[in-house]
């Protein structure tokens, strides 16, 4: 039982929404949705947004989940599931015609416009520690929007396990070809991730939870194998993951030993926008792409920290197949002053996106100095001669990463 003295339903609310947070990044996640309208009624309990999409979740919680049990707590359920449900229908049509707000720890006040974000999928949670199959009439869909239904403890897997809104975009989309029962059914999702892995993201034909569950039974050591080599790799991620919340905080004395013109590229303090933009292009990519940058970017930290040279400074070009006209540079740096390791950082990307033709492109840097990340975002660039001369100097012969999609 909960000790806090809001309800246990508003204390959930708080608690999915600092577990998103990492690693979806906070600046994905919105908390108490609400009209800007006289009634300041409440949309929904949770919004994940990247870039105009969204996802709307309604949550409802037992005060004590101990207290339910069997027909009373599938009673339960089916009246708290109807109830959010209904919140997420009102949220769906109202929000293409009313603007909303929502709060945000470090933005504060959120406000959004009719129809800025589009809502790709909405999700129903609903605090269960039994197997619970809802009623046949829940809707599966709402106006296109496919409609999910999850045990809160469930949803809470699928954020650990996928990471990314994109990835937990792509795994309710493949959801949603299940059968009704399955699809209905709380506090089961454990056995259907599996199956999912097992079938490299792919769920084939499958109409009962018994053929879900005998072919998970029957591969089982298979299954544990692959979680266990997901689970290594995602760890890679994290730097990633670390990266794209380190934006939205200032370095202490930012400015000092910066010059004028580097100095005047940050925002003021009191109305910091930038960031934003460079979290988008690190919360956009999928999980198998932030594994394998962040396996390259560790690679190229060890190297910079282990040699024997006062200075060093490491760098990589890599593109993604999911963003082809946009240039990553990874790099990392020590032994030289913050002024020269940004000015070397802002040569690469220029290089780099001389070399690869590209107009947009990021730069991450870490300086081991200072313990730190530089990063620096290029939009619509046009190249010179210096930019062409240098691409052949750092690029020209370098080796090129190329990132492929995949799914598990």
């Amino acid at each position: 039982m909960c000790d806090y003295k809001m309800q246990r339903t508003d204390w959930a609310e708080r608690y999915l929404e600092k577990f998103s947070s990492f690693p979806l990044t906070w600046e994905n996640v919105y908390r108490s949705t609400e009209y800007v309208d006289k009634t300041k009624k409440e949309v929904v309990d949770l919004l994940f947004v990247l870039r105009n999409e969204g996802i709307f979740i309604s949550l409802k919680c037992q005060e004590d989940p101990r207290t339910r049990t069997g027909d009373k707590l599938t009673k339960w359920i089916n009246k708290k599931a109807k109830k959010a449900l209904k919140q997420i229908k009102g949220g769906i049509r109202t929000c293409q015609t009313s603007g909303y707000c929502c709060e945000h720890p470090r933005r504060g006040k959120v406000f959004f416009r009719p129809k800025e974000i589009k809502i790709t999928h909405a999700i129903v949670l609903v605090e269960t520690l039994e197997v619970v199959r809802l009623a046949d009439e829940f809707d599966l869909e709402i106006d296109a929007i496919p409609i999910s239904y999850f045990s809160l403890n469930d949803f809470l897997n699928i954020l650990d396990k996928f990471r990314t809104i994109k990835d937990i975009q792509r795994y309710l989309s493949e959801r949603k070809s299940l059968s009704r029962e399955i699809l209905t059914t709380l506090g089961l999702e454990k056995t259907i991730y599996e199956y999912y892995v097992l079938n490299n993201g792919i769920f084939h034909n499958i109409t009962d939870l018994s053929e879900i569950a005998l072919e998970v039974k029957t591969n089982k050591k298979k299954i544990n194998e692959l979680i266990l080599i997901k689970n290594s790799m995602d760890k890679n991620s994290y730097i990633i993951e670390s990266i794209s919340d380190a934006l939205s905080k200032r370095l202490k004395g930012y400015k000092k030993g910066l010059d004028t013109k580097t100095s005047i590229r940050y925002d003021s303090p009191l109305n910091r926008k930038k960031y934003l933009l460079m979290q988008n292009e690190i919360c956009d990519l999928v999980l198998n792409e932030r594994r394998k940058i962040g396996e390259k970017f560790l690679e190229m930290m060890k190297k910079v920290e282990n040699v024997s040279k006062k200075k060093s400074m490491a760098y990589q070009a890599i593109s993604l197949d999911s963003k082809p006209n946009f240039q990553y540079v990874l790099s990392s740096s020590k032994g030289f002053e913050r002024q020269e390791v940004i000015n070397k950082s802002e040569l690469l990307i220029r290089a780099a996106l001389a070399e690869y033709n590209n107009e947009r492109g990021m730069i991450i840097t870490y300086n081991h100095d200072n313990d730190n990340f530089e990063v620096i975002l290029v939009d619509k660039f046009e190249k010179t001669g210096f930019d062409v001369e240098y691409a052949k100097q750092f690029f020209g012969k370098l080796k090129f990463e190329h990132i492929p999609i995949e799914v598990i």
